[in-house]
């Protein structure tokens, strides 16, 4: 083989990594690594909440997390909220705390996220006498 031929495949090959990694697809549910930290952190029997990135209903999963957080009010309740836009996953968790004035003593909320969302969520989880505890997307 020729040095024209390994120089034209290297040259494809640097296209190909080049071009995979600037196009990375946007996850469309959680992966492995999420339910890990999840189980890792929570335990086995924590809920998982994911928020898609398009979120076009996000008020309605803010009232069914509010629905679920309920539970808190009188027993141990363990949930990982994530998704693949952290703001969007910030802000379900907001509008549902903000759906309950009562303390919420049993909460234990995991949010997967970028830092820049983390103390937000953490004072309003906090606010309401919960467990806040946070992971990097």
């Amino acid at each position: 083989m020729s040095f024209a031929f390994y120089r034209c495949c290297g040259i494809w090959v640097l296209v190909f990594i080049l071009t995979g990694c600037s196009t990375a697809p946007v996850a469309t549910e959680p992966t492995t690594s999420m339910m890990f930290q999840a189980n890792a952190v929570l335990g086995k029997d924590a809920l998982l909440l994911w928020v898609p990135a398009e979120n076009t209903s996000r008020s309605s999963l803010s009232v069914d997390l509010a629905n679920k957080l309920s539970a808190a009010k009188t027993k141990s309740f363990r949930i990982c909220c994530v998704g693949p836009k952290s703001s969007n996953t910030m802000r379900v968790i907001l509008d549902a705390l903000d759906m309950h004035l009562d303390p919420l003593p049993g909460l234990q909320i995991l949010f997967i996220g970028d830092e820049k969302h983390k103390e937000p969520v953490r004072q309003a989880v906090k606010k309401l006498g919960g467990r806040f505890y946070f992971n990097p997307l």
